[in-house]
C-alpha cells in the first residue's frame, strides 16, 4: 500500500469510527442527562468535533477520490481503488439523523416554539444565563434588586427573603414606611405607570422582581401592562439583564390547566379584566430579549413556609390548589440565585 492508500485509510477510518461512535455511543448517553446539562455537553462538542470534523469529512473525500484516481500505482486496480473510495467516503459522510416525513415540508410552518431551531437557541440562552448567575454565586457576589409591588402581600415576603439572602433591595413603593427598616433595604417613592420614575429606579441594578398586583376591585383604566412596557425599556436602557415577573395561573400557555370551575366560571365573573392584563404583561415579557422567568402561583395563601411544591410550565391544577406567599417568595429567591427556570413560566402549586 502507497502513502496516498495510508493516509486514506487512516484517515477515513479515524473519521468513521468517531462519526459511529459519536452516533451509537456518545450521543444515547447524553441525551439522558437534564436539559440544561444536555446543551452545555452539546456546546462543548460543537466547540471541538464540530471544528475537526467538518476538516475530516472533507479529507476523507479528497484522499479516497485521488486513491481511486491513481489507478496506476502500487495499491492494485482502479477497480478496488474506487470500492475503497467508496468505503472511505461513506462511512465518514453518511448523515445519520432520519429523513423528514413525507409531506412534512409541505405542511407549513409550525409554531416558533415547537421548531428544534428555537428551541436550541432558547436552551442554550438558558445554559449561558445560567452560567452568568452560577459564575456571580461562586464569587459570592450580592445582588442588587429593585422589586416593583414590594408592599404587596406577596412582594413583602418576596422583600423579606431576599434581605434574608444577604441581597441589598430596592423598594418601588407609592408610599413609604409600609416596610420594615433593614440595613440592606432602600425604599423609592413612583408610580409604574411613569416611565421617568421606573427608568429612575432600575438603573444601577443587577435583578427586578415585579411582584405588582391590582386591587380589587381594580378602578377602571388602572392596567398594569404599561408599567411592565416601562419597566423593559428601563431594563434595556440600564443594560439589566435578569427579570422575575409574577404573573398568574391561567394566563397565558397555562390556561387550559386549572379546571372547568376556574377557567369557565371563577375567571369570567371576577378576574376577566386582570388576567386580560396579566395577558398583555406577560407578552411584553416574552417578546424582551431579557433573561426573564415568569411565575404562576396557584391560589395564594399565607400559610407557613413549607419549602415544598411543584413548579412546572403547564401544570394541571385544580381551583382546590393553593401555596403560600412563603413559598412563592422562597422559589423566587432561588430563581434569582439559580435560574433554574430561565425563559420558561412555571406554574407553582403545593404538593
Amino acid at each position: 500500500m502507497d502513502v496516498l492508500g495510508l493516509a486514506a485509510l487512516v484517515v477515513g477510518g479515524f473519521t468513521a469510527c468517531a462519526e459511529f461512535g459519536s452516533y451509537a455511543f456518545v450521543h444515547p448517553v447524553i441525551r439522558r442527562l437534564p436539559a440544561a446539562s444536555h446543551i452545555e455537553v452539546e456546546q462543548g462538542l460543537l466547540r471541538t468535533f464540530g471544528r475537526v470534523m467538518p476538516v475530516l469529512m472533507t479529507a476523507t473525500v479528497a484522499l479516497g477520490v485521488a486513491n481511486a484516481l491513481a489507478a496506476g500505482g502500487q495499491g492494485g486496480p482502479a477497480g478496488w481503488r474506487w470500492a475503497a473510495a467508496a468505503a472511505y467516503i461513506a462511512p465518514g459522510n453518511r448523515p445519520l439523523g432520519s429523513a423528514a416525513p413525507a409531506g412534512g415540508l409541505e405542511s407549513g410552518p409550525r409554531p416558533v416554539g415547537g421548531l428544534p431551531g428555537a428551541a436550541f437557541v432558547a436552551a442554550a440562552d438558558r445554559v449561558r444565563a445560567r452560567l452568568c448567575r452560577i459564575r456571580g454565586r461562586l464569587r459570592g457576589t450580592v445582588m442588587n434588586v429593585v422589586i416593583f409591588g414590594a408592599t404587596g402581600p406577596l412582594g413583602q415576603r418576596i422583600t423579606e427573603a431576599a434581605l434574608a439572602g444577604g441581597h441589598h433591595v430596592t423598594a418601588f413603593v407609592r408610599t413609604l414606611g409600609r416596610l420594615e427598616p433593614h440595613p440592606g433595604l432602600r425604599e423609592v417613592t413612583g408610580d409604574v405607570l411613569d416611565a421617568r420614575a421606573v427608568t429612575a429606579a432600575v438603573a444601577g441594578h443587577d435583578a427586578v422582581i415585579s411582584a405588582l398586583g391590582h386591587s380589587r376591585p381594580s378602578p377602571d383604566g388602572q392596567d398594569l401592562h404599561p408599567g411592565a412596557s416601562h419597566i423593559i425599556e428601563a431594563m434595556k436602557a440600564a443594560a439589566v439583564g435578569r427579570l422575575i415577573w409574577i404573573s398568574s395561573h391561567g394566563v397565558g400557555d397555562s390556561r387550559g390547566s386549572s379546571g372547568f370551575l376556574f377557567e369557565r366560571i371563577f375567571v369570567p365573573l371576577r378576574l376577566r379584566g386582570e388576567f386580560a392584563d396579566k395577558e398583555r404583561q406577560e407578552a411584553l415579557v416574552t417578546a424582551s430579549d431579557l433573561d426573564w422567568t415568569i411565575v404562576r402561583p396557584a391560589r395564594l395563601t399565607n400559610g407557613p413556609l413549607t419549602r415544598r411544591l411543584r413548579a412546572q410550565p403547564r401544570l394541571k391544577i385544580s381551583i382546590r390548589d393553593s401555596i403560600s406567599r412563603a413559598d412563592v417568595a422562597r422559589f423566587v429567591l432561588t430563581e434569582l440565585e439559580h435560574g433554574d427556570h430561565l425563559l420558561a413560566s412555571p406554574t407553582l402549586a403545593a404538593p
